[in-house]
């Protein structure tokens, strides 16, 4: 049979309800155990799959770990910082990711062993360069601790229940960034 653009429609869906199912039981495992506990065996079990099925599609249980965690790295590096340079429109769509994967990142909050991915998350934010100086080391410092308080707030946010609305976190972020920045 020819490989029409239906059966093709068909077969991406299959793999996509595939995939989608075992990143969802690593997320269901991870609440209760570190990533390195977790077995295929389990993790194919959960996402009701066989083993060989696992294997089409990942080698190891840390491959679907890094596929989430580097979807998670361009989400972040796709958003913009506006023109005029204000970063509350950025803090508000970082926050939409956040806040869309809120399960994953109280995962990551509350585990505090994933310091891979806050790094990664972290060098991600300091690259978006918000004021685009360069040469400056104060202002190498000042992007290295920017990033970090505000991935250590989003993951606070989770933790807590998101209780604060997302405007008033990403407004009180831009206020307190371009406080630092300006210094």
């Amino acid at each position: 049979m020819a490989d029409t653009p239906r059966t093709s429609q068909k077969t991406d869906r299959r793999i996509l309800k595939t995939r989608t199912a075992i990143r969802n039981a690593l997320i269901s495992l991870l609440k209760h155990k570190d990533l390195s506990e977790i077995t295929i065996t389990e993790l194919a079990r959960i996402a009701d799959i066989d083993r060989k099925t696992f294997y089409l599609h990942y080698d190891t249980v840390y491959d679907v770990f890094m596929e989430i965690e580097n979807e998670v790295i361009h989400e972040f590096m796709s958003i913009e910082i506006a023109k005029d340079g204000s970063l509350e429109n950025y803090f508000i769509r970082l926050g939409n990711i956040i806040a869309n994967n809120s399960e994953f990142y109280k995962i990551i909050a509350d585990k505090g062993s994933y310091a891979t991915l806050i790094m990664e998350c972290s060098k991600t934010l300091k690259q978006k360069n918000l004021t685009k100086e360069t040469s400056d080391t104060e202002h190498l410092v000042k992007m290295t601790y920017i990033a970090a308080g505000v991935v250590t707030t989003y993951l606070d946010w989770v933790k807590t229940g998101m209780k604060i609305p997302m405007k008033e976190l990403a407004r009180s972020l831009d206020i307190l960034t371009c406080g630092i920045l300006q210094r």
